[in-house]
């Protein structure tokens, strides 16, 4: 993520990645990006076709499987995010009109860290699926370990029990059943 933030922030006119992705049950996950030989405006960006074919050749020369180069990520620069005409024509240009398993990701972001989702499914029957609910889950094991460090180093974890217990949570959700209305209650000894 952070790499893709990089290259978004590092130039103001549009850019284009294609993404690795990785599909559970109901999570689509964003796994590796990739810069390709492009034209990039404004207002559009173009991916070079015969980059991206070399792209594939090369996984397949490799003995990678191409097929979890499912994503197309790009950026609006300083504008909203949202899918132009040309945008449009770029997500068709997936279509690779197999019968199944045909479908594409499309992301747009912008310098703003605002970002739109969506997923068009080219067979059996075209259907597109906007606005997708997403998360960022960026993890740095060099960073974590850096974190819980400082952290140990300038936290000092101070625990208060109630009524006897440590898990507040638990304490809370005791008096959230008691369903009294109108009335803030706090246990015993907290002002």
């Amino acid at each position: 993520y952070e790499r893709l933030r990089a290259y978004v922030l590092a130039i103001d006119t549009e850019i284009s990645f294609l993404g690795k992705i990785e599909r559970n049950t109901d999570t689509i996950t964003i796994r590796d990006v990739v810069l390709l030989k492009q034209q990039s405006t404004y207002g559009s960006t173009i991916l070079d076709q015969e980059a991206l074919g070399q792209f594939y050749n090369d996984l397949m020369d490799k003995g990678e499987d191409p097929s979890p180069w499912k994503a197309w990520i790009h950026s609006h620069a300083r504008m909203s995010t949202f899918f132009s005409g040309k945008d449009e024509e770029t997500i068709e240009s997936f279509d690779l009109e197999y019968p199944t398993d045909n479908w594409f990701l499309s992301v747009v972001v912008n310098h703003a860290r605002d970002l739109r989702a969506r997923v068009d499914v080219f067979s059996p029957f075209r259907h597109t699926m906007d606005k997708l609910n997403w998360d960022i889950m960026f993890t740095d094991p060099i960073l974590s370990e850096q974190v819980k460090q400082e952290i140990s180093q300038k936290v000092t974890i101070i625990e208060y029990g109630y009524r006897g217990q440590h898990d507040w949570r638990k304490e809370l959700e005791r008096l959230k059943k008691r369903s009294l209305r109108g009335q803030i209650l706090l246990p015993n000894g907290v002002d």
